[in-house]
């Protein structure tokens, strides 16, 4: 009777270890890590429709601009230092803009046209580009052609480098990537993201993001961390602007913790800018709209496999 009693209370205490255990398990805080998997390729596109108005010592200026553009990443290779490189093309792509020096549309679906323009982005959407990531920020994309000094191109607002940067860091939520999360925590662009994302401020490219922890959702299967977006605070010791500029963004992110990728981003920025270059003064205002969508997941492998990864996408 006592061995009964005895093997009895055992069990009983080493239930509630392992439950105490998982529990623990469970309480574990959360943490965004990239985790493609070799031969899978995701597809994300990415949606922006901007308005900017305003005027300068030569008059009157304003444009529109409306893109939707595709980007398939795939993992070529994760090396021992914990570097990430990723394999990134385009897909469909469209875009149209209307400004004072006219009015420029794109369709990957029938690219006709031969401006320069138009040629520059038929060329760059066959290739495939060579992204790092390093930590939480893109340390290099390679690839793309050189810049021909003192001609603008149209283009190559949409399709170079820092065009696939501007858009990757939402893609891979580089603020928050390698970061264990804590709910009410803010995290900012690294200091040398935010440089890169500072060089063309003026022309309204660069975002400088924060992303604020709201806490974890389950939808369906999928665990997701959902954020609220705001402007960045200043980073220590960064240079000051000769602009004055007020910008207010919010916005939305969830973020798929099974491979560290957004399930969809939502962005919205109004902004005020005035000051003076080249001896000329300004002022414009600027409203932009930014989507990001996870679009599919195809794998090596036939129909079938892609159907699978398709399906698999669906869920998330």
């Amino acid at each position: 009777m006592r061995c009964e009693l005895k093997r009895t209370f055992l069990y009983v205490v080493c239930a509630c270890a392992v439950s105490g255990l998982l529990a623990a398990a469970g309480r574990q805080p959360a943490k965004v890590e990239l985790r493609l998997k070799p031969g899978k390729v995701v597809t994300f596109a990415v949606k922006r429709t901007s308005s900017i108005e305003g005027s300068s010592s030569r008059g009157e200026f304003k444009s529109k601009g409306t893109s939707t553009i595709e980007y398939r990443i795939a993992l070529s290779e994760k090396k021992e230092s914990g570097e990430v490189v990723l394999n990134v093309s385009y897909g469909a792509a469209k875009v149209n803009v209307k400004s004072s020096r006219g009015e420029w549309t794109f369709d990957s679906q029938n690219p006709t046209g031969d401006d320069p323009a138009t040629t520059y982005v038929k060329g760059i959407l066959g290739k495939t580009f060579t992204v790092t990531v390093s930590g939480n920020a893109i340390k290099e994309i390679r690839g793309f052609p050189e810049r021909e000094e003192g001609r603008f191109n149209v283009g190559r607002m949409f399709f170079s480098a820092f065009g696939m940067r501007r858009d990757l860091n939402l893609i891979l939520s580089t603020p928050v990537l390698g970061k264990v999360l804590k709910k009410g925590s803010i995290y900012a662009p690294p200091p040398r993201e935010a440089a890169a994302q500072g060089m063309r401020r003026f022309r309204g490219f660069g975002l400088q993001v924060a992303y604020c922890f709201e806490g974890i959702e389950q939808k369906g299967r999928v665990s997701v961390a959902t954020f609220s977006l705001k402007a960045a605070p200043p980073q220590e010791g960064a240079r000051e602007s000769s602009f004055k500029s007020e910008t207010d963004i919010k916005g939305s992110a969830l973020i798929v913790l099974r491979d560290g990728l957004p399930r969809r981003v939502n962005l919205r920025v109004k902004s005020k800018t005035e000051g003076e270059r080249q001896g000329q003064s300004f002022k414009f205002t600027r409203t932009l709209n930014i989507s990001v969508r996870r679009v599919r997941a195809t794998r090596a492998g036939g129909p079938k496999g892609r159907r699978r990864a398709k399906k698999a996408a669906e869920k998330t």
